[in-house]
C-alpha cells in the first residue's frame, strides 16, 4: 500500500478551518481512505470562503488590502515571476468577490487576461489555450452581480490553468503559481486579522505544515531569481507561526505577520 503524505498538523488545519470539506473529489476521498499518497494545496478561495463565513469577521473590507493598479507587463519579465504574478492576482480575484467589489474585479480580471497572454505553454499563449470563453463568462458574472457563480468561475479557470501546465509539465509554474496564490492570500487574511482582532479565530492563520509543503516545492525549483527572497518570507513565516499559543496568535503576532508580509509586495 501507498504510503500518505499529510502531517496531522495540515489535516488539523483543513478540518477545524472546514476549508476542504466540500472541495475534494471523489478519487481524493478515496486516496485518503485507502491511503494513497495526497498533498493538498489550499486556494485563497478556500481561505476567503472560509474567513467569509466566520460571523466574528464580518464588517472587514477584504478590499481594501488589495492593489488593482499594478501592471504585470512592466514588472514581470520571466515565465516564473508571470506564474507568481497569475496566482497572487487569482487570490486578488476570491477576496474582491468576496468583497463584492465588481469595479476592481474587472480590473483584476483584465490583469489576469493580460498575463495569460504573456505565458507560453507550448509555444502558445495560456489564454489561447484555455479559451477566452472562460474570461469572457467570468466578466459577464462579475457584471451581472452573481458572485455565487462568479466564485465557482474563478476556481474553474485556476483549475483550468492548473491542469494546462499540468499537461505541459510545467512544474515549475505550477508550483509557482500555487505559491503566489496562497502568500497573497495569507497575506490579505492577516490584513484582515489585523484590522479586526479576533484571538480563537487566528487558528486559520497556523499553517506550518503547509509552509513546509510550499517551502519544499520552492526549493525543488531551478534558476528563480526571486527564490532566495520568498524562501527567507516563508520560514520567517514560519518562526513566527511556532511561537503560537494553544493553536491561537496573539495580536502584536498578528502584527508581526503584517508587518513581514508587506515585503511580499514586492515581488508577487
Amino acid at each position: 500500500m501507498k504510503k500518505t503524505l499529510i502531517s496531522l498538523s495540515l489535516i488539523s488545519i483543513l478540518t477545524s478551518s472546514l476549508l476542504f470539506a466540500d472541495k475534494l473529489t471523489n478519487a481524493e476521498k478515496k486516496a485518503l481512505m485507502q491511503g494513497h499518497t495526497t498533498v493538498i494545496i489550499p486556494t485563497a478561495g478556500d481561505l476567503a470562503n472560509s474567513l467569509k463565513q466566520n460571523k466574528n469577521l464580518h464588517g472587514i473590507q477584504w478590499d481594501r488590502f488589495i492593489d488593482v493598479k499594478i501592471d504585470p507587463s512592466k514588472k514581470y519579465k520571466t515565465q516564473k515571476d508571470k506564474a507568481l504574478h497569475l496566482g497572487a492576482k487569482g487570490a486578488d480575484a476570491y477576496f474582491l468577490a468576496i468583497a463584492k467589489n465588481s469595479s476592481d474585479l474587472e480590473a483584476v480580471a483584465n490583469g489576469i487576461n493580460t498575463t495569460l497572454t504573456k505565458i507560453r505553454v507550448n509555444k502558445k499563449a495560456l489564454r489561447n489555450i484555455i479559451g477566452q470563453e472562460n474570461l469572457k463568462s467570468l466578466e459577464t458574472e462579475v457584471k451581472a452581480k452573481r458572485w455565487s457563480s462568479v466564485l465557482k468561475k474563478i476556481a474553474k479557470l485556476k483549475d483550468d490553468i492548473q491542469f494546462q501546465f499540468e499537461k505541459a509539465n510545467k512544474q515549475s509554474l505550477k508550483k509557482l503559481n500555487n505559491i503566489g496564490g496562497w502568500i497573497e492570500g495569507y497575506r490579505i487574511a492577516v490584513e484582515g486579522f489585523n484590522s479586526k482582532y479576533s484571538q480563537k479565530d487566528t487558528s486559520v492563520l497556523i499553517q506550518t505544515s503547509l509552509i513546509e509543503v510550499l517551502t519544499k516545492d520552492l526549493k525543488s525549483i531551478d534558476s528563480y531569481g526571486k527564490k532566495g527572497e520568498i524562501l527567507t518570507l516563508l520560514n520567517s513565516i514560519h518562526t513566527i507561526l511556532g511561537k503560537a499559543k494553544e493553536n491561537t496568535l496573539s495580536k502584536a503576532q498578528v502584527g508581526e505577520l503584517s508587518k513581514l508580509l508587506e515585503s511580499a509586495k514586492s515581488f508577487l
